[in-house]
């Protein structure tokens, strides 16, 4: 009788961790592409709160601004902003960590933004 009740409980707790270890490589990617006005200045504003990655690199494409973002949606929110009008950028990626146990070690996301070539840039950031 203990030795089913001891092989019961291995194995849920076996297929808890294979739960776990398969939410854990769950990201999700989101792209997206804004065209600039070239006459105005791209205002870029980023409130990042996370460990991992973060990239900026030119654009080989005229006028477009691309973000390409890698996450966990367990582990965190990701939201952007464009005003077409005003050139105004904002991207925003907050980790969960109160969800989960989420460990500052881990991989959380990954955020590319490839700007203009040809658009003036002020940027302003948190990180």
């Amino acid at each position: 009788m203990k030795k089913n009740v001891l092989f019961a409980g291995l194995f849920l707790l076996i297929l808890f961790a294979a739960d776990c270890f398969a939410r854990a490589n769950d990201f999700k990617t989101k792209k997206y592409v804004f065209n600039v006005r070239s006459n105005k200045t791209l205002v870029v504003k980023l409130d990042i709160d996370i460990s991992s990655d973060f990239r900026i690199r030119p654009n080989k494409e005229s006028k477009q601004v691309i973000v390409e973002i890698n996450y966990n949606p367990e582990k965190m929110d990701v939201d952007t902003d464009f005003n077409a009008k005003n050139n105004r950028l904002f991207v925003s990626m907050d980790v969960n960590s109160w969800k989960g146990g989420f460990s500052y070690d881990e991989d959380a996301g990954e955020c590319t933004i490839y700007f203009p070539l040809d658009v003036p840039i002020d940027l302003d950031s948190r990180c």
